[in-house]
């Protein structure tokens, strides 16, 4: 969605800083690469081990805050960048630590809100939500939530 550095995008930084809230991408370097990468991937689900040992698997899900729900991932979607926001308040969308195939030790914002100076509001996310299959309805139900939020459905 953004670009920044080797990774393209559909819009640029400068467009980014002034409409969405973010002032610049995190960067992630996955093992064997020579440069420092915008882009993440989300995974299907990760493995933790328990004190005592025991390894569980826990599933990658996103969290709005903002919407009370979440999104649950069924395949693992490159592709997804990670806002460093200005105000917390303005994430629509977390990944959790450990949610990323490229594992960060901090909750990544993956969609953010704005409002624009003219009154309108925006909401961006880098997390194709159609694809995120984990939950049956949950894909419908999360874009209603966008779409009500910004006063296009009743």
């Amino acid at each position: 969605m953004v670009a920044s550095g080797p990774t393209p995008g559909l819009v640029n930084e400068d467009f980014m800083q002034r409409y969405l809230a973010s002032d610049r991408l995190y960067k992630n370097k996955p093992s064997g690469a020579n440069d420092s990468l915008a882009t993440w991937s989300i995974s299907v689900s990760y493995r933790d081990t328990l004190p005592g040992g025991a390894v569980v698997t826990n599933s990658a899900i996103v969290h709005s805050s903002l919407f009370t729900d979440s999104l649950k991932s069924a395949r693992i979607i490159p592709g997804l960048r990670a806002f460093v926001v200005r105000d917390t308040n303005d994430v629509v969308l977390w990944a959790r630590t450990r949610t990323l195939t490229e594992r960060q030790p901090f909750d990544a914002p993956v969609a953010v809100k704005s409002s624009l100076a003219s009154g309108g509001l925006v909401v961006a996310t880098t997390v194709p939500i159609a694809r995120m299959t984990g939950y049956p309805g949950s894909t419908t139900r999360f874009i209603d939530k966008i779409f009500f939020y910004l006063g296009i459905k009743p």
